[in-house]
């Protein structure tokens, strides 16, 4: 999980950067030189993660370039891209997801006052129904930014075939309404409502999987004859790290909930 959250964090930082270029918007040097150390730090970590270096001390070194990381990005976000509403919902993205990534390593399970209350062993194998329900919440707010980033990004869809805008609006709706439903039975919360959300979105996320893949083979199915060439690199680098978040989705749901016992 170290080396996923480490990882997927330099990258958020990697896309910061490139996403303002041309906007408009400016980043403050200070912003950016930030953003790089703590890309920097990341990147360190992840590299020494991969040779099992010590678990709690990366884990402690994570947690709190992870901090900086998220009070840097909610300057940004009201002192760098107020006004700006692609990149607001880039960083409120990037916000979210590393917000989650300390509830993985930090467990507040106790507090029955917020969703995300969740922490994950090592292969992100859900034992519990109450973290079943605070991931698959997570998991479709993401599903529906990816959707929504794809949505507005005005180079991709000039390049589009014309029912793409059609396709990423179901998926955005398909996701949120699958938030409202957890939402909606979490006072009433019973094993067969959990289970049937569930199912209901593990061939939502497997649509979307393949949409993103076919983004990534240049595929006939989303773009005009050969208009992603205008694409920047950068963006196929993003559309790879959204296949591999809902990758990790695909792999979180590959068990069966029906045993599990719902808390009270």
């Amino acid at each position: 999980m170290l080396l996923f959250c480490s990882q997927n964090s330099y990258q958020h930082i990697n896309s910061v950067l490139n996403a303002y270029g041309g906007s408009g918007a400016v980043l403050n040097s200070y912003f950016e030189d930030s953003l790089r150390k703590i890309h920097a730090d990341m990147q360190s970590i992840y590299s020494r993660a991969l040779s099992s270096e010590n678990p709690q001390q990366l884990t402690r070194q994570f947690l709190s370039a992870n901090d900086m990381m998220i009070n840097l990005l909610e300057r940004i976000k009201f002192e760098a891209f107020n006004g700006y509403p692609s990149l607001l919902q880039t960083t409120f993205h990037y916000l979210y997801e590393q917000r989650y990534f300390k509830a993985l390593f930090l467990d507040t399970a106790n507090s029955n006052n917020v969703l995300i209350t969740t922490k994950f062993n090592a292969e992100f194998r859900l034992s519990k129904s109450y973290l079943i329900y605070n991931n698959l919440y997570f998991f479709a707010i993401i599903g529906a930014l990816h959707a929504g980033t794809l949505l507005h990004n005005k180079q991709f869809m000039r390049t589009a075939v014309p029912d793409i805008k059609e396709t990423l609006t179901r998926y955005a709706n398909s996701f949120n309404e699958i938030d409202y439903a957890l939402s909606a039975s979490r006072q009433t919360l019973t094993m067969a409502s959990l289970n049937k959300i569930f199912n209901d979105f593990k061939p939502l996320n497997a649509g979307m999987l393949d949409f993103l893949k076919n983004i990534k083979a240049r595929s006939p199915k989303v773009f005009q004859s050969t208009s992603y060439v205008t694409l920047p690199q950068g963006f196929f680098d993003g559309i790879d790290h959204m296949i591999a978040e809902h990758e990790m989705m695909k792999r979180a749901g590959e068990f069966n909930i029906s045993s599990l016992k719902i808390p009270n």
